[in-house]
């Protein structure tokens, strides 16, 4: 990513609820090889596929995050995603997610949760795309830069020209034979030669054309010396009521939330009958004086 702060966004959705090949391409472009993941439910340590002594292993800790993915998918197809704020801590290198979702497990008759908010926390590795060879992703970087190249499509280039009247349609060419394409190419000569009396005449009023002062960079060329940053942990954080919602629905939030209004009740009584004890006992700890803050 270059911009996280907007790209994270369509990189959630992707993940979340993206089919099996968008998934492992978002992974593959967007995560180290060797990152991490932790979720109530789940977690997947950091472990690359190259090993300190030397050795190898057939995969790396992002193939075990791409199959947890794939399993959230496959229990709930239909997730309703919501994402509600991005923050981008360019200091620490660490992207902010708030987000809610319904989650529906296809095989329980009427599973719905109520919407499941948590926060979600990614710690990126940023990387120059300066130097050539292997990024944090585990992708050249020459390869990459071929990877985000638009590749040519010969259909879309002949409707492109179909449209413009540049070319004939299957019709034309079948109702009036070869006279469509004599003619389409007329037409195009025709265009052409009034474009290029247009451009010579806007040329000679702006007395030609002057290349524009850059900055060191060849016009229409990438800025390779970007950095770039990788995913190289990934947290979901939720409250205890939040995730208890995923295994009781709304019964276990509710239950949790009465136990919390309890502790509160217990607090509030507690100050009220150790208060005065605690004056008495320990003054200088109960005044903040023995609190040191470093």
């Amino acid at each position: 990513m270059e911009n996280p702060a907007k790209e994270i966004s369509s990189l959630i959705t992707t993940l979340l609820s993206g089919s099996p090949q968008e998934q492992s391409l978002a992974l593959q472009k967007y995560f180290t090889q060797d990152c991490s993941f932790t979720h109530p439910f789940c977690r997947v340590p950091s472990f690359s596929s190259t090993s300190p002594n030397g050795g190898s292993i057939p995969f790396a800790s992002r193939t075990i995050l791409l199959q947890i993915l794939k399993w959230y998918r496959i229990l709930s197809p239909n997730t309703q995603l919501k994402i509600h704020s991005t923050v981008f801590d360019s200091k620490t290198n660490t992207i902010y997610i708030k987000t809610s979702q319904i989650f529906s497990i296809w095989f329980i008759p009427y599973h719905k949760t109520p919407p499941v908010n948590l926060v979600t926390v990614l710690q990126l590795e940023p990387s120059s795309g300066a130097a050539a060879g292997q990024l944090p992703n585990g992708i050249s970087s020459r390869d990459e830069e071929e990877g985000n190249e638009t590749m040519y499509d010969a259909a879309e280039e002949t409707r492109h020209l179909i449209a413009e009247g540049e070319k004939p349609s299957f019709a034309e060419v079948v109702e009036n034979g070869p006279e469509a394409t004599t003619n389409t190419n007329n037409n195009n000569n025709s265009a052409q030669d009034g474009k290029t009396d247009k451009k010579s005449k806007s040329n000679k009023k702006s007395g030609g054309s002057r290349p524009k002062q850059g900055n060191g960079h060849a016009s229409g060329s990438g800025n390779s010396t970007a950095t770039k940053y990788y995913i190289k942990s990934y947290e979901d954080l939720y409250q205890v009521n939040e995730f208890l919602k995923f295994l009781t629905l709304g019964f276990g939030a509710w239950t949790y939330m009465v136990w919390q209004l309890f502790a509160t009740l217990v607090c509030v009584i507690g100050v009220g009958i150790l208060g005065p004890v605690m004056k008495l006992v320990a003054p200088k700890e109960w005044e903040g004086k023995g609190v040191s803050v470093q």
